[in-house]
């Protein structure tokens, strides 16, 4: 059998390896509260609420026709 630490030296490895470092638990910290203060699910209604700028009252008015 071989061992990780075998494997870690092998030549074949090293090509192109980067070890992987530890997560700083701050920034865990940080992105477990970014995720559970936004919502998970917005529907239409929301999504349009976020958008000032966003004006669909052309859908809701009456166009009046032309008439030749």
């Amino acid at each position: 059998r071989i061992t990780i630490s075998d494997i870690i030296e092998n030549e074949w490895f090293q090509t192109d390896y980067q070890p992987v470092h530890a997560r700083d638990s701050t920034e865990e910290k940080t992105t477990k509260s970014m995720i559970t203060k936004s919502p998970s699910f917005i529907n239409a209604f929301q999504l349009i609420a976020m958008f000032q700028d966003f004006d669909l009252s052309s859908l809701f008015e009456e166009q009046a026709s032309l008439q030749i």
